[in-house]
């Protein structure tokens, strides 16, 4: 589905087709929420199923700073995957805005190849990247990941992110404009006409669902079908996920999350 049958699905289940008590920036604030909420479902469950990898490399530091200090514009090998203006130099030199990292899957190492080296072990605090025990361990803190050893290397993070519907991609004219955040409106009001290239496309009827969700509380209309099929999509969509990979691990909680690759 496009982000424009998604929104006239939620039209649809609202019984509001036109403008006269849903407004087009209801519609896209609504849509929006729910794709949110519709992602979130799918990491929790297989967080391998959108996983997005992005290089960085440290020059004899231990530290990297997630958000690059917040300038608009980043150098090339050192993209901000947090803060005000996530982007990245692509190989046409030009920019691209990213969504926001949510979850941090794995980060290893590579030669210049982009061969994996070394798969880092993702601890959960600070006290636990330790030099003398492990020195291939890395935290993700606040806005910065933490190394146990000062590092020179390149190194692929895989991640899962935000949704980069309204995101800008190729910005030819060389500087990124700021991220005011993703949204499915444009400009000139109108719903984002695009394609919702997740590749969960079976799936995306949940999108309206989750929107519908969010409309009933703000508006008391709760509905007990969409209640009912919001549930059932959900069950079938975990079960999905379940099945999708070969071991259970790439499914529930792994104490090291640095192993799910």
């Amino acid at each position: 589905m496009n982000t424009t049958e998604v929104a006239a699905l939620f039209r649809t289940y609202c019984d509001e087709p036109d403008e006269s008590f849903l407004s087009t920036v209801d519609v896209a604030i609504y849509c929006k929420l729910g794709y949110a909420q519709f992602l979130a479902y799918v990491d929790e469950f297989n967080p391998n199923v959108r996983l997005r990898g992005t290089v960085i490399t440290l020059n004899n530091a231990q530290r990297y700073d997630l958000t690059q200090g917040g300038v608009v514009n980043t150098a090339a090998g050192t993209p901000s995957l947090l803060g005000p203006n996530p982007n990245i130099i692509n190989a046409g030199l030009n920019f691209d805005e990213l969504p926001r990292m949510t979850k941090l899957v794995s980060i290893y190492s590579m030669n210049a190849n982009q061969t994996p080296l070394t798969v880092y072990n993702i601890v959960n605090n600070i006290e636990a990247v330790t030099p003398w025990g492990n020195s291939n361990t890395v935290q993700w803190g606040g806005n910065t990941l933490t190394f146990s050893v000062a590092q020179t290397a390149a190194f692929m993070v895989l991640y899962n992110y935000e949704q980069d519907i309204g995101l800008t991609l190729n910005n030819a004219g060389g500087v990124p404009a700021g991220q005011p955040g993703q949204s499915w409106l444009t400009t000139a009001g109108a719903i984002i006409n695009t394609v919702i290239d997740d590749n969960l496309q079976q799936w995306h009827d949940m999108i309206a669902l989750f929107a519908y969700d969010q409309y009933a509380i703000a508006d008391a209309a709760s509905s007990p079908q969409i209640s009912k099929r919001l549930n059932e999509r959900k069950a079938e969509l975990r079960e999905y996920l379940m099945q999708r990979s070969s071991s259970s691990m790439y499914v529930h909680h792994n104490s090291d999350p640095s192993r799910i690759i």
